[in-house]
């Protein structure tokens, strides 16, 4: 057996299958491998004389399956027993397009990787004819029945040729185990599905999610043959539906006594009846999403009603400028408990924002972005007036200048007037620096700061800035930007910023490199798809 030298730049490695493309691939990329592996680990192959492909960790090796699809994973179980005994404990799979679907579900998941965490199904041809669709279906079900510690299933465009019948149509059944967290059903083409248990009357471990996107055969129908797991549904607390929905979904909330989160993003045909029976029949809904629905001026008034109520999400929702402010403010005056706003591109104006500063003070996430009629005047000490904020938001607002986002009175405690405050995504082509120097000189935590194309912004935006925390920092399109701007942030977060997106600014190539020797944790330079090496 021919042995693996240990050093990092010399790295060779053995032919691990049949496939010629996946060894020049590990060959290539196995030096890469080491450097993700923990200092522990590192530190062992260092210190060892020689590796033997037999001998490599579970670790190591599971590193390695990171790097392959799911087919080329497979082919390594012949390699040798370590490599068997490894991947049966590897947790991630994900089987696109597989063609031996049988092999799939009678030797892989029912044998031999039976600790699967994280299961993906996508682009599955389960049977040719009626006459096969039985025998895959039980192989199936084998299958799921034999993960115990499933906590992710996602099935993808799954398919089953059969013939035009529309009666008496084929059912799948998932089975689940107590462990699972998330269920996502995506471009189903079978018009029922059975939620079964693992465990019969088992007791779930987690609060479960249940995605159904892309699936224009899902219907009433669809959903209540999965409500017919009374012990599966009432486990439910998130549900999320696309516009690809049709049927009545203020009744099927029904069937979810327990649901705290339900998402309905791109559902035009939504009426005022299926909301209201939504907001009444889920008496703990804490959180809904109903952006591009085009909801009107009666949606609003029915959430206003809604005080179990502490994240919203609207987007792209505009009214009569007469009806526009009296609702919207009416809402937030009676939400005091929200903690999550997203209002994109719903024509607010100065009004409405000055009511979020006087009305909303738990906010800790705010998104008020492509409101373009808002103007300083409305922005004035925004982040002063809610000091819960966590995470900031505020993209294209074209009348916006020099707006003070926090007072800070002359003579006050040095103390930090935004603790709290860790993410700022601000895109706006006239913001000048006096708008964010105070901003920034009190955000001690802050963690993730972007303000791309926000042109007019200088490198003395900065000036009085010190960000320990801070490991993303997006400049991208801020060309006044340049080398000072380097010299004054990263001095402070050195230690922990891990990208840095300078793509379009006048920030030079040798001031990063500079910069790149020091900050040990950088993973990403200069633009979104460039590493550093």
């Amino acid at each position: 057996m021919q042995s693996i030298n240990t050093k990092p730049n010399s790295l060779q490695f053995i032919k691990i299958g049949d496939s010629e493309e996946n060894e020049e691939f590990v060959n290539n990329n196995l030096s890469g491998f080491t450097k993700a592996l923990s200092n522990d680990l590192e530190n062992c192959i260092v210190e060892s004389k020689s590796y033997t492909l037999e001998s490599l960790p579970y670790e190591m090796i599971h590193l390695v399956c990171n790097f392959l699809l799911s087919n080329d994973i497979l082919s390594n179980f012949c390699i040798c027993k370590q490599w068997f005994q490894a991947l049966q404990r590897y947790h991630t799979f994900f089987f696109r397009a597989c063609k031996n679907v049988i092999g799939l579900f009678n030797t892989i998941l029912s044998e031999r990787c039976t600790d699967v965490r994280v299961l993906n199904l996508s682009n599955l041809k389960l049977a040719e004819n009626r006459t096969a669709y039985p025998a895959v279906h039980e192989l199936f079900c084998k299958a799921l029945i034999s993960q115990k510690s499933l906590s992710y299933l996602r099935i993808a465009n799954l398919k089953c040729v059969l013939d035009s019948s529309k009666t008496n149509r084929p059912e799948l059944t998932v089975f689940l185990p107590a462990t699972i967290k998330t269920v996502i059903l995506d471009l189903i083409h079978l018009p029922l599905i059975q939620i079964k248990d693992t465990v019969e009357n088992q007791k779930y471990l987690e609060d479960i999610s249940l995605s159904i996107f892309w699936s224009k055969g899902v219907d009433h129908q669809f959903l209540l043959s999965l409500a017919d797991n009374r012990n599966f549904c009432k486990n439910v607390t998130e549900l999320k539906l696309d516009y690809s929905f049709h049927g009545d979904i203020g009744d099927i909330t029904k069937c979810f006594p327990n649901l705290k989160s339900i998402s309905l993003v791109g559902l035009k045909k939504l009426t005022l009846m299926e909301l209201q029976n939504i907001l009444n029949h889920s008496t703990k809904l804490e959180s809904i999403d109903l952006s591009e629905c085009g909801i009107n001026e009666d949606f609003i008034e029915l959430l206003a009603q809604k005080k179990s109520l502490t994240s919203i999400h609207i987007s792209n929702s505009k009214f009569e400028d007469g009806e526009q402010t009296n609702v919207w403010q009416d809402l937030f005056k009676n939400s005091t408990q929200l903690t999550t706003l997203s209002v994109v591109d719903c024509g607010l104006q100065d009004l409405e924002i000055i009511s979020i500063k006087n009305n909303l003070k738990n906010l800790t996430n705010l998104n008020i972005s492509w409101n373009v009629n808002i103007t300083d005047v409305a922005l004035e000490n925004l982040l002063g007036e809610l000091p819960k904020l966590k995470h900031f938001t505020f993209i294209s607002g074209a009348k916006v200048e020099i707006p003070k986002l926090l007072w800070v009175e002359e003579g006050a405690k040095t103390t930090p007037l935004l603790p709290e405050l860790e993410t700022i995504n601000i895109n706006l082509k006239s913001l000048k620096d006096e708008a964010l120097i105070e901003v920034f000189n009190n955000a001690p935590n802050l963690i993730e700061l972007s303000l791309s194309n926000s042109v007019c912004l200088t490198a003395q935006v900065f000036s009085k800035a010190s960000f320990k925390k801070l490991k993303i920092l997006n400049l991208i399109g801020c060309i006044g930007m340049d080398d000072k701007a380097v010299e004054t942030v990263l001095p402070t977060c050195k230690s922990t910023i891990r990208s840095l997106l300078t793509l379009r600014t006048n920030i030079t190539t040798e001031s990063l490199q500079k910069w790149r020797k020091h900050c040990y944790c950088l993973v990403q330079l200069g633009s979104s798809k460039k590493k550093v090496k």
